[in-house]
């Protein structure tokens, strides 16, 4: 082989080496990881919760929180959200890295507690008698409970 072939052959095999190397850079986009955590898994109405894409892959262009709650999606690694209603929700997470995409899912169970009103009286009532009752350790583990309107915190009833 003369000095010109030799030439030839080492620019062809540089060309097929740069080719090659081009393409597994190209091609090396990896496909995302998306996992979809939930603390706590099961709380009341309007208590919030944590999101976290912890487990995802990392540096991905986004990661993206769907609901299913009638809210608008959110963007971010983590995220605090508060369900309205009582359910069980299937929470999305899309990661997407370079035009590929990811779905993460995790349940949450929204438990809606009814308050537990308790009255409270000092004696047996006679018919005509007026009763004073005592609601105060009546509870309400949403925290929204009212005063009822016939009886107050320390209203009388008739």
């Amino acid at each position: 082989m003369n000095d010109k072939e030799k030439i030839t052959v080492a620019v062809f095999c540089v060309a097929i080496m740069l080719t090659v190397s081009v393409g597994a850079i190209i091609n090396s986009v990896q496909d995302p990881v998306a996992v979809a955590n939930a603390s706590p898994s099961i709380a009341n109405v309007n208590a919030a919760i944590e999101f976290s894409a912890t487990g995802s892959s990392t540096g991905a262009d986004s990661y993206e929180w769907l609901f299913r709650d009638n809210t608008d999606p959110v963007s971010g690694f983590t995220f605090t959200h508060s369900f309205t209603m009582e359910g069980i929700y299937e929470v999305g997470l899309l990661v997407k890295i370079g035009g590929k995409t990811a779905l993460g899912l995790v349940k949450v169970t929204i438990r809606n507690y009814y308050p537990e009103a308790r009255a409270v009286h000092d004696s047996i009532a006679c018919e005509d008698e007026v009763k004073t009752f005592d609601a105060s350790t009546s509870t309400d583990q949403n925290g929204g409970m009212t005063s009822p309107a016939i009886i107050g915190n320390s209203g009388t009833v008739r």
